[in-house]
């Protein structure tokens, strides 16, 4: 013996070890459920799909989208979304918008090409990239007289 019980011999050190694997985590990805390629009126029907369900490891995506000609000229309004369905019904993370091209898109721009972009928010900071693009031609036989009002 040798005079008693010292703190190793009687204390059972418990270690709680969180690792949280940053990996793993990621944004959900965007999608167009397209079923044209090519744009006759100055009003775009836009159905967007959140290609899965917001969980422990697919996190919120916010995104930005409008069209723009090939030189980067704005060609209609922007629409900006936050997709973070947690729905698994894949119908039900679909999301519409109706994009209004701007008057100067059918007299400039027409028979062009023109690109629909999707941005996504630079972390910690207020500028935007581009996350996605789509190519549509855009053909508008004619413009719409009532833009202004």
């Amino acid at each position: 013996m040798h005079g008693g019980a010292s703190l190793q011999e009687v204390v059972v050190p418990l270690l709680k070890i969180v690792k949280k694997k940053v990996d793993t985590l990621r944004l959900v990805d965007i999608d167009l459920i397209k079923t044209f390629d090519r744009i006759t009126t100055n009003i775009v029907a836009v159905s967007f799909w959140q290609q899965e369900a917001i969980g422990d490891r697919v996190q919120p995506r916010q995104i930005r989208a409008a069209f723009f000609a090939e030189d980067s000229t704005l060609l209609s309004d922007q629409f900006l979304y936050l997709f973070d369905s947690t729905e698994t019904a894949e119908r039900l993370r679909e999301t519409k918008h109706r994009f209004q091209l701007t008057q100067k898109a059918g007299i400039f721009y027409n028979n062009q090409s023109i690109i629909l972009r999707l941005e996504e928010p630079i972390d910690g900071t207020s500028q935007w990239k581009t996350y996605r693009t789509f190519n549509f031609l855009l053909t508008i036989a004619f413009t719409n007289d009532f833009d202004n009002f």
